[in-house]
C-alpha cells in the first residue's frame, strides 16, 4: 500500500520569493528593534472604587436606535393584535 504524504509543518513551509526580476531569495526574515516594555503609572490610592465606573460605556449609534426602533414596533404589533377585537365571520349562512 502507497504511503500518503505527511502534511508540511509551518517550518517546512517553502518561503515566499520577493517580487522582482533582480531580488534574490530571501533567507532570514529582518530583525524586529528592540522595544523596551512601557511602565504602568503608579495610582495614588490602591483602594478599588465603591462602583464600577460606566466611562468605559459604549454610545448608542444609528444601528442601535435602528435595531431598537424594529424592535419596539413588533412589541407594538404583537400587543396591537391581542389586543384589538377580531372582526365578526363574514361565512355565517
Amino acid at each position: 500500500m502507497d504511503k500518503q504524504p505527511t502534511p508540511l509543518g509551518p517550518s517546512e513551509l517553502p518561503r515566499p520569493q520577493p517580487l522582482g526580476p533582480d531580488l534574490g531569495p530571501t533567507k532570514d526574515a529582518p530583525q524586529q528593534p528592540h522595544l523596551e516594555p512601557i511602565e504602568q503609572p503608579v495610582r495614588a490610592s490602591v483602594r478599588p472604587a465603591a462602583r464600577p465606573s460606566r466611562s468605559n460605556k459604549r454610545t448608542w449609534d444609528r444601528y442601535d436606535a435602528i435595531g431598537a426602533a424594529i424592535v419596539l414596533f413588533l412589541v407594538v404589533l404583537w400587543v396591537l393584535h391581542f389586543l384589538l377585537p377580531a372582526p365578526p365571520p363574514t361565512n355565517i349562512p
